[in-house]
């Protein structure tokens, strides 16, 4: 198995704080410029993520894993 750059799935912990913003939209960083020019990312987007979550141990692994993270990543 290959992986490039794989990331922890983070919004687990904070999907409760996506319906504090108000809007349809969630803001994206200010140091972040979307090529759309698009300024949030959509709620409805973060309702299509928890089908995807993989629960902590659940993969049974069999194979070779080899992980490709850049060093000098900046978001990190």
């Amino acid at each position: 198995m290959f992986l490039c750059a794989p990331a922890k799935d983070f919004m687990k912990d904070r999907f409760d704080e996506i319906n504090q913003f108000p809007g349809e939209f969630i803001p994206i960083p200010g140091t972040y410029d979307h090529s759309t020019g698009m300024g949030g990312i959509p709620k409805t987007f973060f309702g299509s993520i928890p089908q995807f979550w993989i629960e902590p141990n659940s993969l049974n692994i069999k194979c070779p894993v080899h992980i490709l993270h850049p060093e000098n990543d900046e978001l990190w």
